[in-house]
């Protein structure tokens, strides 16, 4: 049986200068939280007619602050700073087709 304690709604401040806002919970010693975004949860506050648009877990460790708030609070930043697993920059460049036209050829000759 696992063993979960209701934080609330909050934002979340990690080092490493992320900021995610959701609802918190206290997972068997890790934090986790539900990203959401759905406005409609300013009307209907009950996160079971609801699915997150991400979930995550952290350590105690690798948090640097929580900050109680509200659910419009945290859709709204939400919107802004939603998680991602993996950055463009992190991912290797796309090979190059030859038949594709160069990004110029794409563009129409516009005089400035």
């Amino acid at each position: 049986m696992t063993e979960t304690t209701d934080i609330g709604w909050a934002i979340l401040e990690l080092m490493g200068h992320r900021k995610l806002a959701g609802f918190i919970t206290d997972d068997q010693g890790l934090v986790r939280i539900d990203v959401y975004t759905d406005e409609a949860l300013l009307e209907d506050i009950d996160r079971a007619h609801f699915t997150p648009i991400a979930t995550q877990w952290y350590g105690r460790a690798a948090i640097y602050c929580i900050t109680a708030t509200t659910v419009a609070n945290c859709v709204g930043l939400s919107k802004s700073h939603q998680p991602a697993p993996i950055g463009r920059w992190e991912l290797p460049a796309p090979e190059r087709n030859e038949d594709e036209p160069e990004d110029a050829e794409l563009a129409p000759d516009y005089e400035y």
